[in-house]
């Protein structure tokens, strides 16, 4: 388990930058606010250095559910690209501010109307640096 995210600076570069239009209109959700701060904390390498465990943006992978002992995958996306039929999560939900930057074997927690859930980050199956689409 690391103890900072880990970020790669192109991830970096366009949150930050999405963060700042949003932030513009009105003020930063939650969840958004909180993507912000853990931005701010976070380790920033090159998409090239980045470790194929690492969750990044764009990346499809399994997760278990510790509450309700379930897995399933889910894609982090971008917010206008989040779609619940798709399992497409936004990095500006509470799961995808989770998520981000965090290594396979990692447990997460975050805030839901009904408590803490947590998740255990068991496999990336489709990291966009992994596989040299540095674009995505």
């Amino acid at each position: 388990m690391q103890d900072k995210t880990l970020i790669t600076f192109t991830d970096y570069s366009r949150l930050m930058a999405l963060l700042e239009l949003v932030s513009l209109k009105s003020k930063l959700p939650e969840p958004a606010s909180h993507l912000y701060n853990e931005l701010l904390k976070s380790r920033t390498v090159r998409q090239e250095n980045i470790p194929a465990n690492v969750v990044t943006m764009n990346s499809h992978l399994s997760v278990k559910d510790l509450n309700e002992e379930k897995e399933y995958d889910l894609t982090i996306t971008y917010p206008q690209n989040a779609s619940h039929h798709q399992k497409y999560v936004s990095v500006f939900a509470p799961t995808g501010v989770a998520v981000l930057g965090r290594c396979v074997g990692d447990i997460v927690s975050f805030k839901t109307p009904e408590g803490y859930k947590y998740l255990e980050i068991t496999n990336i199956i489709y990291q966009p640096e992994a596989s040299g689409d540095y674009s995505a």
